[in-house]
């Protein structure tokens, strides 16, 4: 029936087999690079830290459009986010920073433990 050159058949398994083990390697070397930078580069607590501070930083504003005086150190949020305040302060520190009408009443009463820090032109201080 069929005449079958056993070198041609030879030829064509061996060029289909490096043909397969190319193209296994590009697409290893391909799979190998997709969302490399989206693993290794991702730190959820500088996201975190940043998304807090650009709220922050966003309620500050809001606040100082319609007024309000930060020369006091005001209280700004009571709730910036579960277990946050957020708390405008002089820089350096005066003994009105420290009163307690000028400071969060959640992070006083000990609903919040975290708080960040605005100096009275909208700059981060502390976060902690």
């Amino acid at each position: 029936m069929y005449d079958l050159d056993p070198r041609k058949t030879g030829i064509i398994v061996v060029s289909a087999t490096t043909g397969i083990i190319v193209l296994f390697i590009l697409i290893m070397t391909i799979m190998s690079f997709i969302g490399r930078d989206s693993v290794e580069e991702i730190d959820p607590t500088a996201d975190y830290e940043k998304f807090l501070i650009t709220k922050a930083k966003t309620i500050y504003n809001e606040q100082a459009s319609i007024g309000v005086s930060m020369i006091n150190g005001p209280c700004l949020s009571n709730n910036l986010d579960t277990g946050w305040v957020l708390d405008v302060v002089n820089d350096p520190r005066t003994a009105i920073d420290n009163l307690e009408e000028n400071q969060c009443e959640e992070y006083i009463n000990g609903n919040a433990s975290h708080f960040i820090e605005l100096d009275t032109e909208g700059n981060l201080i502390r976060m902690q």
